[in-house]
Formats: structure tokens, C-alpha cells, sequence
């Protein structure tokens, strides 16, 4: 896992932990995307105001910023 620490510093980017907070966020989402792991990170942008960036086009529906 060494390589991935070296990685995330490296980009300047942290990863999210998937806390309940997050869980519970996702099941309660309008249901414009069934994607499990896509309403996780959905969930985790809406939580902390981060955009996402995805090709996608049902993460613009959740109300987040969407980077293409």
C-alpha cells in the first residue's frame, strides 16, 4: 500500500472514508441513479461540497458541481 500513499500525495488528493454518514446519505437519494457505488460518491460530494468528475449524466441530477 506504499504505492498508493506515494500516489495520493503525490496528486494532493485524500480519499473520502465511506463512514455511515455517507451509507445512510446514499439511501436517501432520489432514485435518478441505482448505482450503488455511484451513490456512495454521490452521497460523499453532497456531504462535503466536493464536485465530481464523471461522464456520467445522472450525477447532474443530484445537484452536485459535475466536472467532465
Amino acid at each position: 500500500m506504499e504505492w498508493f500513499g506515494a500516489i495520493l500525495e503525490h496528486q494532493g488528493i485524500a480519499v473520502a472514508p465511506l463512514d455511515w454518514e455517507v451509507c445512510i446519505a446514499a439511501t436517501e437519494l432520489p432514485d435518478a441513479h441505482r448505482d450503488p457505488c455511484d451513490r456512495f460518491i454521490i452521497a460523499t460530494a453532497r456531504l462535503h461540497g466536493l464536485p465530481v468528475i464523471t461522464g456520467d449524466p445522472h450525477f447532474s441530477a443530484y445537484g452536485i458541481e459535475v466536472l467532465s
